[in-house]
Formats: structure tokens, sequence, C-alpha cells
């Protein structure tokens, strides 16, 4: 499945086309869902078999793949297979390390919040575009709102998600209390 999304990636990029086109749960995170499967059933193999030293050069080696298209505007954009040795080498070493906690927010976020985020982000991403297009007359093409769409998007997503969660909990309690 990650060949597949390479290819389409790498074609989609190169040639200019829509993301649409190659961004779906299909051609994009089922691979990824399958990846974290997979490195969950043999978690314990993994543990053995990659030191950290040798996760954390595979990650960089990942992380400069990555950004070779992007700092030399090569013609061929091959960030995602980068992005692939970099994210599943971040994922193996986060196994091997969950008692380390950077952030409890953080924490919190990936713990709690992360499904609904998932979930939501495009569809608010696409209504808060439109909103600002009908409402408050933005060119939505302009360079500075493709720059801030991003972060008002995840702000407004993890805020999202955080009242669905509370929601979620206190409809627990009064079911709770209920009985």
């Amino acid at each position: 499945m990650f060949i597949a999304q390479f290819v389409l990636t790498i074609y989609c990029d190169t040639y200019g086309l829509d993301w649409s086109y190659k961004t779906n749960f299909l051609t994009r995170a089922l691979s990824w869902f399958l990846l974290g499967n997979y490195i969950h059933a043999n978690q314990e193999k993994m543990m053995k078999w990659y030191s950290d030293t040798m996760l954390i050069v595979i990650s960089g080696a990942g992380l400069v793949l990555s950004l070779i298209p992007i700092i030399f505007h090569t013609r061929i954009n091959f960030s995602c297979i980068g992005v692939f040795f970099y994210a599943g080498t971040l994922f193996i070493l986060s196994i091997k390390h969950e008692d380390l906690s950077l952030s409890k927010v953080i924490e919190y976020v990936g713990a709690k919040l992360s499904l609904n985020i998932y979930i939501f982000h495009v569809i608010i991403a696409g209504c808060m575009t439109v909103a600002v297009k009908k409402l408050l007359f933005v060119d939505t093409g302009s360079e500075i709102f493709l720059w801030i769409k991003p972060f008002i998007t995840i702000g407004l997503t993890i805020l999202w998600a955080y009242i669905l969660e509370k929601q979620r909990i206190i409809q627990h309690i009064v079911k709770k209390t209920s009985n």
C-alpha cells in the first residue's frame, strides 16, 4: 500500500495535481493505520531488532530525504518516501520509550483527542475556508491565508475535539449517576 501511496503522491506532487487525488482514507490513512497495527503486533521483536541509535539515524536520514526535493526544488518530489522512514522510526521510538513524557498536554491530546482531530480537521478546514471567503470576503488563495490556515485549523480542531471529549465525560457521569 505504501508503494501505491508513494507512486500516487510523487506523480501528483511532480505534476501539480490537486491534493484530493492523493489524499483520502484509502490512499493515505489506511497505509499508516496498517503500519501502526504491524508495529504494535511486532512490538517486542522491533524493540530487540532496532537500537535507539539505529532508529535515530534512520529517522534523521528520512528527514533529510524528505527535505531534499523541497530545498533543491527537484523535478520529482519524493518527500513522502523520507516521511515514511522518519515517521515510522519515530513511532517505534515512542513505543520503546512510552514511559517518557515530554508534555502532559501533548500526551492528553494524543491519548484523548487525536481520533476526533483526525476525523474533523478536514471538515473544519473546509468550513473555515468557506466562512472566511463568504462572510469576511478574504481571498482564500492568498499566500498569507494559506500560511495561517493550518494554524487556525489545528486550533479550532483541538478545541472541537476537547469539547466532544468533555461532552462524552459528562454524558458518562450523568448516565452513571442515573443508574
